[in-house]
């Protein structure tokens, strides 16, 4: 079994550095297609933080997983700054006062997105 993960780590890393685009990928997957918005200021540099970070947790495995606080050290500050560090009190207040319709327009807490990302489901396949 820790040779098979290993070796889904490795094709994912592959498909990163190779930038596998969607288009080339086939075997009746499923896919996810997720738009990231870049921002109107430095979207080139925008990209390029976000690609770092995926390529931070592709080359992450569980047993060596960082604490948040080592995580936000990786991360830039202009990327850090889309995840408030949010109390439970805070998290409560916003669900309280955001109609259920409206949750996912609301800011992820940063140690409740690296638990989905330490637990993953996903497999990277590309970008373009």
């Amino acid at each position: 079994m820790r040779t098979e993960n290993m070796q889904i780590k490795s094709n994912e890393l592959n498909n990163f550095f190779k930038k596998t685009s969607l288009n080339d990928l086939s075997g009746g997957h499923t896919f996810l297609i997720y738009d990231v918005h870049l921002g109107k200021e430095n979207p080139d540099k925008n990209y390029q933080d976000v690609l770092k970070v995926i390529e931070q947790i592709l080359s992450t495995p569980k047993s060596d997983w960082p604490t948040d606080s080592e995580w936000r050290d990786k991360f830039s500050e202009s990327f850090n700054k889309h995840f408030p560090d949010l109390s439970r009190k805070e998290c409560d207040q916003m669900l309280k006062n955001t109609a259920q319709t409206n949750w996912n327009d609301l800011p992820w807490d940063f140690g409740s997105w690296l638990d989905v990302l330490k637990r993953r489901t996903w497999t990277w396949s590309g970008h373009q």
